[in-house]
C-alpha cells in the first residue's frame, strides 16, 4: 500500500487534482482504502498519521483554506510516547483556534 503523511492527506483529501492524479497510479485495492481515508480526513477537518511513516513519530496535520481552497497545511508532530492521541487531540484544537 502507498503510505502518505498527514499532511500529504490532508492536501489530496482537499484537492481534487491531486487526488486524480495520485489515484491513477494505484491499484483498486490501495484506491478503496485511500479514499476511504481521505473521506476520514475531511469528516474529521484533520489527518493523523500514528508511527506510519516514521516509527516513534506521530503526527497531525489541518488545511489552511483561502477563498474555500487549500493553500497551506500546518503538521504537529512528536515522539509518539510523548504525542499520544490524546495529546494529538489536544494538538488539533490549539492549531484549529489559530486557523
Amino acid at each position: 500500500m502507498v503510505m502518505h503523511s498527514a499532511i500529504g492527506n490532508v492536501f489530496m483529501a482537499n484537492s481534487e487534482h491531486l487526488k486524480d492524479y495520485i489515484m491513477r497510479s494505484l491499484q483498486a485495492e490501495e484506491k478503496a482504502k485511500l479514499a476511504q481515508k481521505l473521506t476520514t480526513v475531511i469528516d474529521n477537518g484533520y489527518a493523523d498519521d500514528f508511527e506510519r511513516l516514521e516509527k516513534e513519530l506521530n503526527c497531525i496535520a489541518l488545511p489552511v483554506f483561502e477563498q474555500k481552497r487549500i493553500v497551506a497545511a500546518i503538521g504537529v508532530s512528536g515522539p509518539a510516547f510523548r504525542f499520544t492521541g490524546e495529546e494529538m487531540a489536544r494538538a488539533v484544537k490549539i492549531v484549529r483556534e489559530y486557523l
